[in-house]
């Protein structure tokens, strides 16, 4: 099983989410995505963002 994909940064959560800085940094301080902070930074994994993407397609989010 391969090594689950760190994202770091609003930077990186928009462009793998495929919405604008904007957008990303709106639904993180809403504790929409989900994200953790280490040293002020927000974190997530490619497979828990594309899960994210996929309940919210389908309306269950």
């Amino acid at each position: 099983m391969a090594e689950p994909r760190l994202l770091i940064g609003v930077s990186a959560t928009a462009m793998h989410s495929g919405i604008t800085e904007t957008l990303a940094q709106q639904l993180i301080s809403q504790r929409a995505l989900p994200v953790w902070h280490s040293r002020g930074r927000p974190m997530t994994t490619a497979s828990a963002l594309e899960e994210w993407g996929r309940l919210r397609r389908t309306g269950k989010f």
